[in-house]
C-alpha cells in the first residue's frame, strides 16, 4: 500500500495517532513495524524513539530467525548429502578428534556417535591403523592441499577391507584451517581381483618356466644317445 492509502485505512479502523517503522539489518528493508492509537491525535518525541529502538530490536530479532533457520537447512542439506554418499564420510578437527561421521562410517568404524565424536584414531583403531590413519591426515595438514591415498580397515565381517581415500583441508570463514574431511570408497573386490590376476598370471609364469626347462633338458637327453649312433652311422660308411 502507499502512504496515503496506508494512512486511509488506518482512520477507518479508528486510529487516532499512527507511526511505522522500518526494519532494517544492514541497511536493507525487512519489513515495517506499526503502532497506533485510539485515544490520542499524536506521539511525543519519547514514544517515539520507543518505537524506534523497539524496531531495531524487532529487525535483529527477525534477523536471527532468519539466520538460524537458514543454518539449520544448511545443517539439513548437508547431512542429507553426507548420508547418500556412496561410501564412508567424516571430519575431523585439528587435533584428530572426530566431529561427523555419517552412517556408513559409523558402520565400518565399529562404534557409536557418542563413543566416536571427541575421540582421535588412536582410541578407537588398532595402533597400525590408527598410525596410517594420522600420518595420512598430518600430511593434509602439513601441505594444505588433498590427499588421496588406500588405507585398510577390517570390518565387522572380518576382512581387511581397501578404501581410496580423498582427505582434504577443512576452512572456516576466516580461512583459517579448522580441520580435515575425508570421503572413502571401498575398493575390496578390485583389489581381491588385482590380487587374483597377479597369481593366475605368475603361475602362468611359472609354467612357460617350466616348459622352458623340460624343453631344455629333453633336448640336451636326446643329444647324449644320438651322438654315438650318428658316430656308428659314420664309421660305417668309410670304405
Amino acid at each position: 500500500l502507499s502512504c496515503d492509502a496506508r494512512a486511509e485505512l488506518v482512520r477507518s479502523c479508528g486510529v487516532q495517532a499512527y507511526c511505522c517503522h522500518p526494519l532494517l539489518v544492514q541497511g536493507e528493508m525487512i519489513g515495517t513495524l506499526s503502532f497506533g492509537t485510539m485515544t490520542r491525535s499524536r506521539f511525543n518525541v519519547e514514544e517515539v524513539s520507543v518505537m524506534r529502538a523497539v524496531a531495531n530490536l524487532v529487525a535483529i530479532a527477525l534477523h536471527r530467525i532468519e539466520t538460524q533457520q537458514a543454518l539449520r537447512e544448511s545443517e539439513e542439506h548437508f547431512a542429507n548429502f553426507m548420508q547418500r554418499l556412496p561410501g564412508l564420510a567424516w571430519i575431523k578437527d585439528v587435533q584428530g578428534h572426530y566431529v561427523y561421521a555419517n552412517d556408513a562410517a559409523v558402520q565400518a568404524f565399529r562404534v557409536s556417535r557418542t563413543e566416536l565424536y571427541g575421540k582421535a584414531d588412536n582410541e578407537i583403531f588398532p595402533t597400525d591403523t590408527a598410525a596410517q590413519f594420522r600420518a595420512h591426515d598430518q600430511k593434509v595438514l602439513a601441505s594444505m592441499t588433498a590427499l588421496a591415498v588406500v588405507e585398510t580397515l577390517e570390518h565387522a565381517d572380518g576382512i581387511m577391507h581397501h578404501s581410496l581415500v580423498s582427505k582434504f583441508p577443512l576452512y572456516d570463514s576466516e580461512k583459517r584451517v579448522k580441520g580435515t574431511g575425508g570421503v572413502a570408497i571401498d575398493i575390496t573386490e578390485r583389489v581381491q581381483a588385482e590380487q587374483q590376476l597377479r597369481k593366475v598370471t605368475q603361475k602362468l609364469r611359472d609354467a612357460d618356466r617350466s616348459k622352458d626347462e623340460f624343453l631344455a633338458t629333453l633336448a640336451h637327453e636326446l643329444r647324449n644317445p644320438l651322438a654315438p649312433i650318428s658316430n656308428g652311422l659314420h664309421i660305417l660308411q668309410l670304405p
